[in-house]
C-alpha cells in the first residue's frame, strides 16, 4: 500500500502510513487546517525538528491505528526516538511521505522502475 512502511524506530520496528488519518493527527496536534499543513510540509529542508517529530508522531500513530496496534508510544517518545534513529531509517520514512503523495500512475513507474 502507497504510503506505508515499516521502521526501525524505538528499539522495535513499527509500521508508519502516510494518508488521511495520519493528515488529520498532525493537524490536530498541531492545530492546523489542511491549508496550514500543507504549506508546512512544503520543503523538507526549512522543517523545524518539531515538524520532524509530530510528522513521524502522527505516521506512527496511523501506522499503528491502521494494523489494531496500541499507540504506546506520546510524541516526547518519538522525540526521544529521533535522537537514536539510524538517519536510514529516516530517510525511508521520508521517502514513504513522498510517495504517498505522488499519483496511481507515478507511484506505479516508480514501483514498476519506469521512473
Amino acid at each position: 500500500m502507497r504510503g506505508t512502511t515499516m521502521i526501525n524506530i524505538g528499539e522495535k520496528e513499527r509500521p508508519i502510513k502516510f494518508g488521511t488519518n495520519q493528515t488529520a493527527e498532525y493537524c490536530q496536534v498541531r492545530g492546523l487546517t489542511l491549508a496550514q499543513y500543507q504549506a508546512e510540509l512544503s520543503s523538507v529542508e526549512a522543517m523545524g525538528v518539531d515538524v520532524v517529530r509530530d510528522l513521524l508522531y502522527s505516521a506512527l500513530f496511523a501506522g499503528c491505528k491502521a494494523q489494531k496496534i496500541d499507540v504506546d508510544f506520546d510524541r516526547y517518545d518519538v522525540g526521544e526516538w529521533l535522537d537514536d534513529m539510524d538517519q536510514a531509517e529516516l530517510d525511508k520514512a521520508f521517502q514513504t511521505l513522498a510517495d504517498s503523495n505522488k499519483s496511481g500512475d507515478e507511484a506505479g513507474e516508480v514501483e514498476s522502475g519506469k521512473k
